[in-house]
């Protein structure tokens, strides 16, 4: 799935709760096989670092009951016993983590009831974009083919894999960042369905062809898009500044135009990707902007707050060089970044974009005459 490379960058945590849930899956099949107390333990802890990595896994989680019933097979007794002792201390650690953190969580979760689960209807892309573009077809073919052998040979034990399929339809999963944790469950389904081609040589040649096309996707397709979004603007006007002389340089920043979004949550991207110190005179939020992304993806972007490190020393005069972030080019320094008796020569523009996203993020950098 190239669409893995895409998540690294925007620095989210759909990944990191792939790994979660897959360690949570993997560890509590440990620990119901009989392996001691200390799997128990890990299986819990790992269940709980899932829970808490986002709570889109807590429905995930419960592939665990199918995992628990499809165990049973054998020794029902045995199996219950580790389910109940994994049980018990994943609830004695989120109990704890309650117990600490439970007025933050209630306020998150009804935070999403009122907002993400109504914005969910408007930020998906559809199954046949998640199948047949964000993986490689062949792979979907595979899982078909899984499903197949599964029934033909009566694998009680696919029906792990299964039950995720029937939860993202059930849940109406379309945004396929919120499928990422699946993945490796979807790649897993497709092994399994390899399985039913006898000859080693074909099964290489398709499991290459799809190893082999997603990295063409990924650093010939992928890699030069991202390369040329709007925000690269702000990682080159970041190595620009480092080789310019001071320690400090004033940063301003000016509304979106196209999207509803505020421009200052650009700023510590900024920041991230030079040594200079930043100086801000400006606030970031605003109730009018508040108001009007309210409902919109971006409305997180005016409930930030400038850290005191931007604004904690005051400077004056014009001594300082100016970088100007707006949603467009900028060749010549507004009104609100200098005052008409405080002249600036443009050093250079950043003005990578792909004229996709509303979002831009074009930077000017103003050396002080």
């Amino acid at each position: 799935s190239p669409y893995l490379f895409t998540q690294v960058p925007l620095m989210l945590v759909d990944i990191h709760t792939m790994f979660f849930l897959s360690l949570a899956v993997c560890t509590f099949l440990y620990s119901i096989t009989g392996r001691g107390p200390l799997w128990t333990t890990v299986s819990a802890v790992t269940i709980t670092l899932a829970l808490l990595s986002k709570y889109s896994t807590w429905p995930m989680l419960s592939v665990l009951v199918i995992i628990a019933v499809t165990g049973m097979e054998n020794k029902p007794l045995a199996v219950l016993k580790h389910c109940l002792g994994v049980a018990a201390v994943t609830l004695f650690l989120a109990g704890m983590v309650y117990f600490w953190k439970g007025t933050v969580i209630i306020e998150q979760i009804q935070f999403l009831r009122s907002y993400q689960m109504d914005g969910l209807r408007q930020w998906q892309e559809g199954y046949l974009s998640a199948l047949f573009f964000q993986t490689h077809p062949l792979l979907a073919l595979a899982v078909l083919l899984g499903f197949f052998r599964a029934i033909l040979y009566k694998d009680k034990k696919f029906l792990i894999i299964a039950w995720l399929g029937i939860l993202v339809i059930i849940l109406e999963l379309k945004r396929v960042r919120y499928l990422l944790p699946l993945l490796p469950f979807y790649a897993m389904a497709g092994a399994y369905g390899l399985q039913i081609i006898k000859h080693d040589q074909v099964r290489r040649f398709f499991a290459y062809g799809c190893i082999i096309s997603s990295l063409v996707v990924a650093f010939w397709v992928f890699r030069p898009f991202l390369n040329s979004t709007s925000m690269t603007n702000l990682k080159d006007a970041g190595e620009y500044l480092d080789t310019l002389a001071g320690d400090t340089v004033r940063v301003v920043y000016l509304p979106q135009k196209h999207s509803l979004g505020n421009t200052a949550a650009a700023i510590p991207i900024l920041d991230l990707y030079t040594g200079k110190k930043l100086y801000l005179d400006q606030t970031w939020q605003s109730e009018q902007g508040l108001k009007r992304a309210a409902s919109a993806s971006l409305r997180f972007t005016w409930e930030l707050t400038a850290p005191s490190y931007y604004n904690g020393r005051k400077y004056t005069g014009n001594d300082l060089p100016l970088v100007i972030i707006a949603s467009e080019p900028i060749l010549q320094p507004p009104p609100v970044a200098a005052a008409e008796d405080h002249r600036y020569k443009l050093l250079r523009v950043f003005s990578k974009t792909t004229g996709i996203y509303r979002y831009q993020t074009h930077v000017a950098v103003f050396a002080p005459l």
